[in-house]
């Protein structure tokens, strides 16, 4: 699949577009020292969606004045919409749907395609997160137009190939058909016969280097590069020209670098602000209404997905401004300030607080679906109303008429021209313009911080700074003047996740001594769901559950402390993206204060969410070690201080961390920590290291119980969902397994860990049971769906063992948690210096270590599912096709109604069952999923399985050794493909 570097490289590049090359599917043209035609590669590229990311137009830019024939598509048509939503999933959002059809265009209309490139946009700053559905473009592809094994015989041996016309197999499809069937690899060739090959680069940052190595990887896989021809990166420059490997990057290099000074020096990334006058015709003239339209940039640009919306109002002589009609410095500041994770959300909280002072209201658009749009448009929304400005929001599907929204667009202009008025009559022409010279580039007081100042004080309260979730949120009782100090007693509440998490946090409580402090909640039921429910309606089911039990915890704790004053504390993870699961405690902690704070007034408490993610457990663990017991968790509370010293350079003893809160027991007053006083000299090396080994002991000591518990319930759970199958009189197990947990609870070290999961195991070996053997699914998802009963609507608890099936759980709690410290540990060595440095030496170089740079979860998932798509979705696939070649007899995959990461990783999972020959169940929850629907649909999959069962019972330990040799094959042919190509 590639030749030499002399023979690729030999045609030279020249900026007047007489350029050379050799395409890496179809192509083989060379230049041996005359002049020979040479085949230009035509490549499609999609330039909706994810081609209005910068780094999407810096690479076809690049690749046009590379010579490539650039084939793209922009704008959306109904066709399209029609054509993603037959093939596509349902559970994709709108714009990824919208993404399929434009592919299917590009590739029907051209079929002379040789690739198409399909960027996984994962940041562009190097901070924030995209959403998982930029993440995976090319998979969704293959997957949706054909089919990944199909598409790995095509890339492999497939060019040229005409099965229909009964031509044999080539030495991989052999393989495969003695293990599946020819009929079955030739249908999945022919599926994916008119795909071209997907190049899919990872973009993680926007600066050159990063920039340039996207381009030159993608260039080098189109022109089919061998891997050798990277050396060119290490050799001096001054040698360059001298070798033909030099002189071809250099030509890449001189067309990366006219491309991206094309790009990006043209408005996003200029070195200095913008002068006043630019910013003020972006304003003028003034007696126009002023509309910020708020959203997505594929939404704002693309009439189809967004009602036309942006014309309609243009047209009717409204100023339309977008957060892409600035230049990116006069958002920075904003972007740098604004809480959250997903860039977008960053983009337009800078946006809105540029604008607040500047137009006359404002639109927040979304797609009906996309969950981090049901939460970032109404928090926005919010946001702006609460400086008195108004706004309305606009969520669009494939369902929608253009004539449906033009009454409320009336009546928007209507309200719009009003307020022009109003403010023309407020203030003059030359006060304005003073107003706004002061406002430039977003650096005046309003704007920084997100205030309006035409807005009378406290009329609206404060919307856009709701401070740091990650430590502590402003409580009740302290945010009036002269209100009480707050209690020093505390009380610990967290959402419910099943009793297995219910277990870990009270042990982890008991270990701290917070035992008595701790208020367990109760287990979901309906009233936790409408609880939940009352704002964000759109989101996943997993918010309204975990919200509304935060919201029954926090009922039962207040009608309990009427005369004692508490402080409050939720416990609650926070995410980072691409799932929204980090919205959850940005909403919980910003809305649950105000809605109890009359109760929490009256009672004299205080409310706050302490938060852990994956960078946040130094401050997670200071916030439970200051309220237990002080001697025994000192050496934690000193390497907390020693932390946050080293991160904010601060003296040592200062702050927080060596003063306030350290060394304090549960109900004493302040006392002197360890760090206390200003003559404490900082700790050097020795001192350093002593507090870090006991930290690491103190943190042992700690954990071993904790993960003891955590494996000792696991196991009984696995045991009972296997028992629960074969039961003979029904409920025995629910009440064996219940007697088990119980045991646990009350055992509190390794040594009382192990009796009670002997005693449990033994509890749960005393049921009758029938003997018979019965089918086994594996049941897997979304982790909360999945573990939570309430949430999956009984599946995994009851009604499968209801219906005679076994279940094996492929997603569990450990599984999480350990993927979790591995991306700690990860990120705690890429952060260090020695290592920082030489990742960035070999980053100029072109080199990625591919697994410092984002953590390979589950490396089963491949080839199904390739790229990391958040979430759960990579981990489900991989379990899955583990418990599948280990002798599942079915799958049920669980998660929330138009879960992203979950909807990618569904089509994997589909084709995982079809591959392996095994049945699929596919299950979505929401708010309102219907009992009696759910319980017909696993009968019938029950009665599937059984038929399925009797038909090769004999003959089960052959198919499971089918399955494995099957798999064997497929990571073989999978590891071959990689070996082809720089980018999967």
């Amino acid at each position: 699949m590639s030749s030499t570097c002399s023979e690729l490289m030999s045609t030279p590049y020249t900026p007047s577009g007489e350029r050379g090359g050799r395409a890496g599917r179809n192509g083989n043209g060379t230049d041996r020292g005359r002049q020979s035609r040479v085949h230009v590669p035509v490549v499609g590229l999609v330039l909706a969606f994810t081609g209005h990311y910068w780094s999407v137009q810096v690479l076809a830019a690049f690749l046009r004045r590379m010579g490539v024939r650039l084939v793209t598509s922009h704008i959306t048509t109904p066709s399209m919409i029609e054509i993603g939503t037959t093939l596509g999933s349902a559970d994709f959002c709108l714009p990824l749907r919208a993404y399929i059809g434009h592919v299917h265009r590009l590739i029907e209309e051209h079929p002379e395609l040789d690739a198409i490139v399909a960027p996984n946009v994962l940041s562009e700053d190097g901070r924030s997160a995209t959403c998982s559905k930029y993440r995976d473009l090319g998979g969704v592809v293959i997957r949706s137009l054909g089919h990944s094994l199909g598409y790995l015989l095509n890339q492999l041996e497939g060019a040229g190939r005409n099965l229909a016309a009964g031509e044999r197999l080539g030495s991989w499809g052999r393989r495969l058909a003695c293990l599946v069937g020819e009929q079955a690899v030739r249908s999945w060739w022919e599926r994916a016969a008119r795909v071209p090959r997907l190049i899919m680069p990872d973009v993680r940052r926007l600066d050159w280097v990063e920039m340039r190595n996207v381009c030159y990887n993608v260039y080098a896989d189109l022109m089919g590069w061998a891997r050798a021809c990277d050396a060119a990166f290490f050799l001096p420059r001054r040698w360059r020209p001298w070798v033909r490997v030099g002189q071809a990057l250099a030509r890449v290099e001189e067309a990366f670098r006219d491309a991206y000074a094309e790009v990006i020096g043209s408005g996003c990334a200029a070195e200095e602000l913008p002068e006043l006058p630019p910013l003020l015709d972006l304003l003028s003239p003034a007696d126009r209404p002023r509309l910020a339209l708020v959203g997505r940039r594929y939404l704002v640009n693309d009439p189809l997905l967004s009602g036309d919306i942006k014309r309609w109002f243009s047209r009717r002589g409204v100023k339309v401004l977008t957060a892409a009609d600035l230049p990116a410095e006069v958002l920075a500041k904003g972007r740098a300030e604004a809480e959250g994770f997903y860039d977008t959300y960053k983009e337009a909280q800078a946006f809105v607080r540029w604008a607040l002072d500047k137009v006359d209201g404002f639109v927040c658009i979304g797609s009906f679906g996309c969950h981090p749009d049901a939460f970032q448009v109404d928090y926005l929304a919010e946001q702006i109303r609460a400086h008195g400005v108004p706004c309305w929001t606009f969520r669009f599907d494939e369902g929608m008429a253009g004539a449906g929204f033009e009454t409320r667009f009336e009546t928007i202009l209507n309200f719009l021209e009003k307020r022009r008025d109003a403010r023309l009559g407020g203030d003059g022409s030359a006060g304005r313009a003073t107003k706004l010279a002061e406002g430039r580039a977003g650096t005046s007081p309003d704007a920084g911080t997100g205030t309006c100042q035409s807005v009378p004080a406290g009329s609206a309260g404060s919307a856009a700074g709701s401070g740091k979730v990650a430590t502590a949120v402003a409580a009740a009782a302290e945010s009036t003047p002269g209100s009480i100090p707050r209690p020093r007693k505390p009380l610990i509440i967290w959402p419910y996740m099943g009793e297995i998490i219910n277990l870990l946090v009270e042990e982890l409580g008991h270990q701290l001594g917070l035992s008595e402090y701790m208020l367990a909640p109760l287990p979901l039921d309906e009233e936790s769901m409408l609880l939940g429910n009352d704002r964000y309606t759109e989101s996943c089911s997993p918010y309204a559950c975990s919200t509304g039990s935060l919201k029954q915890t926090l009922q039962r704790a207040l009608s309990m402390l009427k005369d004692d004053p508490r402080r409050i504390l939720m416990l609650m993870a926070r995410g980072e993206g691409p799932c929204t699961f980090g919205w959850y405690a940005i909403v919980q902690s910003r809305h649950l204060p105000h809605e109890f704070r009359e109760q929490l007034e009256a009672g004299g408490h205080t409310l706050e969410m302490a938060t852990m993610g994956l960078s946040g457990v130094v401050d997670f663990l200071h916030d439970l070690c200051e309220l237990g017991n002080a001697k025994s968790l000192k050496p934690i509370v000193d390497f907390v201080g020693l932390s946050r010293w080293s991160s904010d350079g601060s003296s040592y003893g200062s702050g927080r961390g060596w003063g306030q809160g350290s060394g304090r027991g549960l109900g004493q007053g302040s006392s002197e920590g360890p760090g206390q006083g200003s003559g404490r000299r900082n700790p050097g090396r020795w001192q350093r290291f002593v507090l870090r080994l006991r930290f690491y002991l103190a943190l042992l000591r700690l954990a071993r119980p904790v993960w003891a518990k955590l494996r000792a319930a696991e196991s009984l759970r696995a045991r009972a969902l296997i028992i629960r199958a074969h039961e003979v009189r029904a409920g025995a197990t629910a009440a064996a397994y219940e007697q088990a947990l119980e045991l646990l609870r009350q055992a509190h070290t390794p040594r009382e860990i192990r009796r009670a999961h002997r005693r449990g195991l033994e509890l749960l070996g005393g049921v009758e049971q029938d003997g018979q053997v019965r089918p086994r699914v594996v049941a897997a998802g979304e982790i909360y769906v999945a573990l939570t009963s309430y949430a999956n609507r009984g599946t995994v608890e009851v009604l499968l063992g209801r219906e005679h099936i076994e279940v094996v759980e492929g997603t569990t709690l450990r599984g999480f948690l350990v993927h979790s410290l591995k991306e700690m540990a990860r990120r705690r060595l890429r952060a260090s210096p020695p290592v920082r440095v030489v990742l960035e030496w070999l980053r100029r170089h072109n080199v990625t270590v591919a697994r410092l740079e984002q953590q390979e979860r589950e490396p089963r998932a491949k080839p199904f599912l390739v790229h990391e798509v958040g979430g759960d979705g990579m981990p489900t696939v991989g379990h899955v096709r583990r418990a599948v070649e280990e002798g599942c007899d079915g799958i049920v995959h669980l998660h929330p109604l138009k879960c992203m990461p979950e909807g990618i990783a569904e089509d994997a999972i589909k084709e995982v069952a079809q591959v392996y020959d095994v049945a699929y169940l596919g299950l979505s929850f929401d708010k309102e999923t219907d009992v009696e629907r759910l319980r017909t649909e696993l009968a019938t999959f029950a009665a599937l399985l059984h038929g399925r069962l009797a038909r090769y019972r004999r003959h089960r330990r052959q198919e499971i050794m089918r399955r494995r040799r099957l798999g064997r094959v497929v990571d073989a042919m999978y590891r071959t493909w990689r070996r082809c190509y720089r980018l999967g």
